[in-house]
Parts: C-alpha cells; structure tokens; sequence
C-alpha cells in the first residue's frame, strides 16, 4: 500500500465514520423512541424520510471513496435503494 492509497484510505474511513455518526444520532423530530408510534408512522413521516433520503446520499458519497469495487457496488445500490424507498414512500404517502 503506497502513501497515496494509505491517505485515501484513511479519509474514506473517518468520512465513514462521521457519516454513520450523524446517522445514528440524528433523530426525525424530538419527543419519541422510533417506534413507539408504530412501523407506519416510521415510513409515512416526511422527518423519517428525508433521514432515509439522506442515509442514501450518504452511502453513495461514500462508495465514491472507497477502494474495492465489490464494497463500491454494495454501497451505490443501497444507497440508491434508500433514496428511491424514500421517494416512493414520500409520493405514495401524501
């Protein structure tokens, strides 16, 4: 590993790191755990949504970071699979 793919690699995992932070912690709106008004609540709430959306986005900026083709792969399509997850259940809901 050269110095170069060392550094790369370091800043795809504090990157990662920082995404799964804001991730966790962030809440849709405050007042309650996420399932205390249920599953449907949780995937018909815009605020839960746009977490979704932006997980996705996440995940997509992260693939482009890392090195492995295989692990790049995973992340876009899932990334992609919760921005289109969040859309449809967005349009559907309203």
């Amino acid at each position: 590993m050269n110095k170069f793919t060392k550094l790369i690699s370091i800043k795809a995992f504090l990157f990662s790191a920082a995404v799964l932070a804001v991730v966790h912690s962030a809440n849709a709106h405050p007042g309650h755990g996420l399932l205390d008004h249920g599953a449907a609540h949780m995937i018909t709430s815009p605020y839960h949504l746009v977490i979704l959306g932006a997980l996705g986005i996440a995940m997509i900026a992260v693939a482009q970071i890392v090195g492995t083709r295989s692990v790049q792969r995973c992340l876009r399509i899932g990334g992609v699979g919760a921005v289109i997850a969040a859309g449809l259940l967005c349009a559907l809901g309203s």
